[in-house]
């Protein structure tokens, strides 16, 4: 009796063992899924589903770029993460129809809303309507390393010759994927 109860005890100790270890390792497992749908779930109170996929470079840092598309076809979602790692590092929802945009970017704490149309920071020149019509934002992310010149993400200023020899503009602008997406008025250089 005594080999049968030892028996069964080995029997239950392994199937209660290999249970905790399947846990285990599924949890470990679903850790990024699991942070970026849970952030999207909170943000999204509809229905989502992840759209194209790219992997970019930016100051020698792989980074995956995902597009989540949402069933109004001119309302569109992008998350930011490190390859390979389970944090956001920045998000964007775009309604194109009203052309706002609210960014978070998770490496300063920043968020902002804003009411976009693409410029040249050097001139403050706005993009046309019919440059509009079929703009996406995750068209201008790059495949692989980037050369571009202007900044991936956030606010950065740029100083501009001004009118005179001896006077210069600041311009201040709110980047997402290299698109400059709001630029504050020029103000005089503080030199």
């Amino acid at each position: 009796m005594k080999k049968i109860f030892y028996g069964l005890f080995l029997v239950l100790f392994g199937i209660v063992l290999s249970c905790k270890q399947e846990i285990q390792t599924t949890d470990r497992n679903t850790g990024h899924k699991d942070r970026v749908i849970a952030f999207l779930d909170n943000y999204y109170h509809s229905a989502y589903t992840f759209g194209r996929k790219k992997t970019t470079v930016v100051d020698n840092k792989p980074l995956v770029v995902r597009e989540i598309l949402l069933s109004d076809k001119n309302h569109k979602g992008y998350v930011v993460t490190p390859l390979g790692k389970d944090k956001i590092l920045y998000f964007a929802d775009v309604n194109y129809s009203t052309s706002n945009i609210y960014v978070v970017d998770n490496t300063t704490g920043h968020t902002d809303r804003f009411h976009f149309n693409p410029r040249n920071p050097a001139t403050g020149n706005e993009a046309r309507p019919e440059q509009m019509q079929n703009f996406d934002f995750f068209d201008n992310v790059s495949n692989g390393n980037t050369s571009q010149k202007a900044y991936f993400w956030g606010e950065h200023c740029q100083d501009f010759p001004g009118e005179t020899y001896d006077t210069c503009i600041t311009v201040c602008c709110y980047y997402v994927f290299w698109v400059a997406v709001h630029c504050d008025d020029p103000k005089p250089c503080n030199w």
